[in-house]
């Protein structure tokens, strides 16, 4: 009976998944990248104190001149991790509601564009633009909300070095994580990290 209950719960699962896909018109993530995003998540909301983590729906494309690491930087396997990160992130992923995290998520259909380095758009004043999207983080900051896009994983050959690009709308940066038994754990943050 058990078996039947799994191979039920199993098919509803797949059944769902594949309308979701089929309504957005990308394919979704791999069932095995999620315990990697976990913890990306986790770690960058902690950090960043959020409570609450908007994720876009889709994956970021990614162009390989967005991070280069010098020979001294990186492992074998790290570098491995990067150019399988390049293969799997050359169109957008759909990402499904199947994060484990601890903290509120939700996921979102574009990244709201915020933050204090923008331009201006035309006609407007770059003072009032400027206190604008200062107040914008401020409230932000005040309810403890962050809005994310990840990309798929890249993983080395041996499946135990991964590599997560993860962004907010002012800032951007690659994490490094190394798999020990059955759970993967952050190595490094901030790899070729930038802010706008």
């Amino acid at each position: 009976m058990a078996a039947i209950t799994g191979l039920i719960a199993a098919f509803v699962a797949a059944t769902f998944s594949a309308s979701v896909a089929q309504e957005y018109g990308r394919a979704p993530l791999r069932e095995d990248v999620y315990p990697i995003l976990n913890e990306v998540v986790k770690e960058y909301a902690t950090r960043q104190g959020a409570a609450t983590v908007s994720i876009v729906r889709f994956t970021k494309v990614l162009e390989p001149s967005w991070c280069s690491l010098s020979d001294s930087d990186a492992s074998s396997a790290l570098r491995e991790a990067f150019e399988d990160l390049w293969r799997n992130n050359t169109r957008p992923l759909l990402v499904e509601a199947k994060l484990d995290v601890p903290m509120k998520y939700e996921l979102a259909d574009s990244m709201e564009t915020v933050g204090g380095a923008r331009t201006a758009p035309p006609g407007r004043d770059p003072r009032e633009y400027l206190r604008e999207q200062i107040a914008k983080l401020e409230r932000m900051r005040a309810e403890q909300y962050i809005q994310v896009q990840l990309s798929a994983p890249g993983v080395s050959q041996d499946r135990k070095t991964a590599v997560v690009y993860i962004a907010m709308s002012y800032t951007m940066e690659f994490i490094a994580l190394r798999k020990t038994g059955s759970r993967w754990t952050i190595e490094q943050t901030r790899l070729c990290g930038l802010i706008s």
